[in-house]
């Protein structure tokens, strides 16, 4: 892999100060968190080498993109032109529209950046999105009960199993417990380290996931 060919417009430093608090910034939790694990998985964490190769018997995380996969990543954006305010570098998705596939696949190849302030970084992030939805797919690690963020899929499915459950119920003359849970902050306080170490546990290695 090339060496990234020029700085980046906000520096490592700020961001990583702006994302801190949001992003794993303190271990505060109740009397059950386990502090020990976390510790484990920090550790295990920096083990992981730098370098990986995907031994799974598929290839969605070892590849090369190709300019299919941005054809279809365009796809996906369409529906977002006019509608999304351009990124810190200036530009918007109109203009990313413009630029050949292969082209931003090679783009994508040397520099492979996940970010959310810029236009083409967003669809580097997609490409990315799609060759892990392809790899968890593969392996069966999502369960058929995660409606939310799925091609095909949608969170109303979990609606009509709750009526259904409960209209089952009511035939029956069952009682039915139902639990809601509301995780407060669940995508940004993810654990990072642990996140690397479930991956890689479940045979993720390869040139998107280095």
């Amino acid at each position: 892999l090339s060496e990234k060919k020029r700085p980046s417009l906000v520096p490592h430093d700020e961001q990583t100060h702006n994302f801190w608090v949001r992003m794993n910034g303190g271990r505060e939790g109740t009397e059950h968190f386990d502090s020990a694990a976390l510790d484990w998985d920090e550790l295990v964490a920096e083990g992981i080498p730098s370098r990986t190769i995907q031994e799974d018997g598929g290839d969605e995380l070892e590849r090369w993109a190709s300019e299919p996969e941005f054809h279809k990543g365009k796809e996906r954006l369409k529906g977002r032109i006019g509608r999304s305010a351009v990124g810190a570098d200036k530009i918007a998705y109109e203009t990313v529209m413009r630029i050949p596939s292969a082209a931003l696949a090679d783009l994508f190849n040397d520099y492979r950046v996940v970010g959310l302030e810029s236009c083409i970084l967003k669809l580097f992030t997609l490409v990315i999105e799609m060759r892990l939805t392809e790899w968890t797919t593969r392996k069966g690690i999502i369960p058929d009960s995660q409606n939310g963020f799925r091609k095909g899929m949608r969170t109303h499915n979990c609606s009509f199993i709750l009526r259904a459950a409960i209209d089952a119920a009511v035939a029956d003359g069952e009682r039915l417990y139902v639990a809601f849970v509301d995780l407060k902050d669940a995508f940004p306080s993810t654990n990072i380290a642990t996140l690397w170490v479930k991956m890689y546990r479940q045979g993720a290695a390869g040139k998107i996931f280095d």
